[in-house]
C-alpha cells in the first residue's frame, strides 16, 4: 500500500491492499487479519494510524509526518521486517499521547524527528 500525497487517518476497521509485495492489511481488535506486504509513505502530509496494523514487510517512510495513536500502529517487531519502521528520507514521527511501542527503527542515511507532545512519554521497547 502506498500513500504519496495528502493527509490520511486510519481508525478502526480493516484496510486491505493488493496481495503483491506492496500489499498489506490493517486489522482491528475484532479482525486478526495478517499483513501481506509493506506500507510506503512518501507524502508531504500527515498519515495518522490509530489502530493495530500488521504489515509483514514493515512500514517505510521517506517524507512527511507519521502520527501514531496506538501502541501497535506499526505492528509488533518479531525479529524480521514485521513491526519495523524504516526511514529513507527526512520524516517526522508525531506522538500526541503517552505511548509505549514494541518496534524496531532503521534510519538509512536519513533523519527522523521525534515530535512528542508536552508532558507525554514515548517508550520504544526494542
Amino acid at each position: 500500500m502506498q500513500i504519496t500525497g495528502g493527509d490520511y487517518t486510519f481508525s478502526g476497521g480493516a484496510i486491505t491492499g493488493a496481495t503483491g509485495a506492496q500489499g498489506g492489511y490493517v486489522r482491528d481488535d475484532n479482525d486478526n487479519k495478517q499483513g501481506t506486504g509493506r506500507l510506503d509513505l512518501s507524502t508531504t502530509g500527515t498519515t495518522t494510524i490509530n489502530n493495530i496494523t500488521d504489515f509483514v514487510n514493515g512500514v517505510t517512510i521517506s517524507a512527511g509526518v507519521l502520527a501514531l495513536g496506538h501502541s501497535q500502529a506499526l505492528g509488533v517487531y518479531d525479529g524480521t521486517n514485521r513491526g519495523r519502521l524504516t526511514v529513507t528520507g527526512d520524516a517526522v514521527l508525531k506522538i500526541d499521547g503517552d505511548l509505549s511501542v514494541n518496534n524496531h527503527f532503521r534510519l538509512n542515511n536519513s533523519t527522523l524527528t521525534l515530535q512528542i507532545a508536552a508532558d507525554k512519554t514515548f517508550v520504544v521497547n526494542n
